[in-house]
């Protein structure tokens, strides 16, 4: 149905009014014209959406849309700010046109992994529901701009950015944890998301993308920094180790002044990371990432970098470190601020560590999982020789990192004096 004039506009206005709910079984071009949708109505459109030469739509109730959205309309195209919806309910739709498109809420459904595919830039003023489906941003930036924590829901379905260049950006203004559901068809899990929490309630806008190969490979445009891709994995400072050529983030400030905590989840099968390496300039540094076992959308290893300013060089790396393990051959429990702990040097990277100790004898006197560089002499097992408080001696450990490292083991001398 093409409409043409504001007659045949009007004519919608009534029929929404008294029928409440109107389907439409064709695509819809607006041309110099305005479809207004009241409060309470819901009109389910079967095909697209056109709009051309100030085409506009004043939307307070639910708009559902099968196909896709264009917009050459010159403006935003949805003019109001009231709470209207648009559904995407179709298998796989685009957002497209030469201008940029408003949305006050935008819910997303179809088949597990559709795709909404934004070939243009937008931007959501209150909610938006990604739900199953796939958000495409491309090389376009797609806006949540409301900073509430509930503005944003997601189930199965993520963001991808295919495109470097392509951001999803959130607003902030508060010290709590904004998702960013970042993820990949070829991962699995598909999700390697990301959160941002401010160090304070200062109004921040951030912005985010998952690359799905990894950033030597990655020559597909240049990143909201300015750099241009691809970022050799092989140019590193010293102290980094292997870095994933995978995938690798994007994570940018777009404004605002915060610092932030950025923690960036992945699984143990896809290396054995131990930090975050940033892309600065022409090679990658050491980010000083911080290792936590944790359970996020099926993924069980986190990185965090807190208190972070500099992120404004927005390409980030899953990376190990080249690192060793120095374990002491002795302690000295006297409370003079030197050897009074069992301190193994490193231990931070392997937040997965055992420690097992045993006396002369070969009995077990105390065990860790992981262990924290607390021991000084201590027992943890019921009924060990010695009692809770143990004697000096000669004692024999096993300490184990991770899952992937061998059993470390040697003698320590325990002093009380």
């Amino acid at each position: 149905m093409k409409i043409l004039n504001n007659m045949r506009v009007l004519l919608f206005i009534v029929i929404l009014t008294f029928v409440h709910k109107l389907s439409i079984a064709q695509d819809i071009t607006l041309v110099n014209s305005e479809l207004t949708v009241q409060s309470g109505a819901v009109i389910t459109i079967q095909g697209g959406v056109k709009a051309e030469s100030n085409g506009r739509i004043d939307n307070s109730g639910e708009i559902q849309i099968r196909n896709d959205i264009e917009n050459n309309s010159g403006g935003v195209l949805f003019t109001n700010q009231n709470a209207g919806e648009v559904l995407l309910y179709g298998n796989n739709q685009e957002i497209l046109g030469i201008d940029s498109t408003v949305f006050y809420n935008l819910y997303f459904s179809g088949n597990t992994l559709d795709e909404k595919s934004f070939l243009t830039s937008a931007s959501i003023l209150n909610e938006l529901d990604i739900n199953n489906q796939i958000l495409e941003t491309n090389v376009n930036k797609v806006y949540l701009l409301n900073p509430s924590l509930n503005s944003l829901f997601v189930d199965q379905g993520f963001i991808s950015s295919n495109t470097l260049g392509g951001y999803f950006v959130r607003a902030t203004n508060s010290s709590n944890e904004y998702l960013f559901p970042t993820g990949a068809t070829n991962l699995s899990p598909n999700h390697r998301v990301v959160l941002i929490t401010p160090d304070d309630n200062s109004t921040n806008l951030f912005q985010v993308r998952l690359s799905n190969i990894g950033s030597s490979m990655d020559n597909s445009g240049t990143s909201a920094s300015g750099a241009t891709g691809p970022f050799d994995i092989n140019l590193k400072t010293n102290d980094l180790g292997e870095i994933n050529n995978a995938y690798y983030h994007n994570i940018h400030q777009l404004s605002g002044n915060s610092s932030a905590e950025i923690k960036l989840f992945w699984n143990v099968t896809d290396g054995n990371f131990k930090t975050i390496a940033q892309w600065r300039g022409t090679q990658f540094y050491d980010a000083l990432a911080d290792l936590e076992l944790d359970n996020y959308f099926n993924l069980d290893r986190a990185l965090s970098i807190k208190n972070y300013t500099q992120i404004q060089d927005d390409v980030f790396a899953l990376a190990d470190v080249n690192i060793e393990i120095n374990i002491p051959n002795g302690v000295s429990a006297n409370n003079d601020g030197i050897n009074d702990l069992f301190y193994i040097e490193s231990l931070e990277y392997y937040p997965n560590n055992s420690l097992t100790i045993f006396n002369r004898w070969g009995d077990e006197v105390f065990s860790a999982q992981p262990y924290e560089n607390d021991w000084s002499g201590q027992s943890n097992v019921q009924g060990a020789i010695g009692g809770d408080d143990l004697p000096a001696g000669t004692y024999y450990y096993l300490f184990k990192p991770d899952d992937e490292s061998e059993v470390l083991k040697g003698f320590i001398e325990f002093k009380k004096k």
